[in-house]
């Protein structure tokens, strides 16, 4: 697996029991054992290479055994969604490109990359963000920064290739969520499954899967850093700024899954988890 590392900024000036903590100084990636009939079969994590992040091979319900559906899930770092999106599937088709060269896969041809949804880890505060009550220019902009998407917005690709001179049905997807990126690699020989067949539960599975997926990370991201609005001598237009600067660094802490110290989450019944820990300087 291919991986950029992106780094992260910290405020400039970051709280006095911050320094010298990294923005992350562990992440604790968590899936489900079993959810909707899809059984996990094997876990891989080598704390060696943290940086390739959590490897899953599940088991799909209904689908013939020779269909192999695997996640990844590894760390990204700050980036704007669709620069990541994009890196994301470059990474996919240079990993595939590159069994090709080797000879592991002949005829890989890609069919064009679209938009794909699922329901987010962490779903909206609102039942309906558009349906809010018109409000004030400050209003509008408090539900905006605190308002959290219901859906997770993610890319797919269909491709076709022939492994071992068996030709092969394969669909690649890429999300990223809590400055992680997960990606899913689905294939299938042709024989196996007709493409509609193949396509349909292979989409229903990224849906139900990819939103349990969860990833909490500790460290100094957890910690609220205020850029406190200088005095213009307008006390509500002061007060309001600083309110909105707050509800962006909660906004931001909450979408980056992120905590400032404290033990990890008990294990849950029926999940299982890997905790990736960072060598100092890995994030900064």
């Amino acid at each position: 697996m291919l991986l950029v590392l992106s780094p992260l900024a910290c405020a400039e000036k970051p709280a006095a029991a911050d320094q010298g903590r990294q923005f992350i100084d562990r992440s604790v990636v968590s899936f489900p054992e079993e959810h909707a009939g899809h059984r996990l079969r094997e876990a891989h994590y080598d704390p060696a290479q943290w940086e390739n992040g959590v490897s899953l091979d599940y088991a799909l319900a209904q689908a013939p055994a020779a269909l192999q559906f695997n996640i990844y899930v590894y760390p990204k770092g700050r980036s704007p969604a669709a620069d990541a999106l994009s890196a994301a599937m470059n990474e996919v088709e240079q990993a595939i490109r590159h069994f090709e060269k080797s000879g592991e896969y002949a005829g890989v041809q890609f069919g064009d990359i679209t938009s794909f949804s699922v329901p987010a880890p962490i779903g909206s505060r609102l039942d309906d963000p558009h349906e809010a009550p018109p409000g004030s220019d400050f209003d509008n902009e408090l539900i905006r920064l605190t308002t959290v998407s219901p859906t997770l917005d993610g890319r797919r690709c269909l491709l076709s290739l022939t492994r071992k001179t068996v030709p092969a049905r394969s669909l690649a997807y890429v999300f990223y969520s809590q400055l992680f990126l997960i990606k899913v690699r689905a294939s299938v020989p042709v024989a196996a499954m007709d493409a509609e067949d193949f396509n349909a539960q292979v989409d229903a599975a990224v849906t139900r899967l990819v939103p349990q997926m969860r990833v909490d990370n500790y460290g100094a991201c957890g910690t609220i850093q205020l850029a406190l609005a200088a005095d213009t001598g307008d006390k509500d237009r002061d007060t309001q700024a600083n309110a909105l600067e707050l509800a962006r660094e909660m906004a931001r802490v909450q979408r980056e899954n992120c905590a400032n110290n404290g033990p990890d989450r008990e294990p849950v019944a029926g999940r299982e988890r890997e905790i990736l820990v960072y060598p100092d300087g890995t994030w900064h």
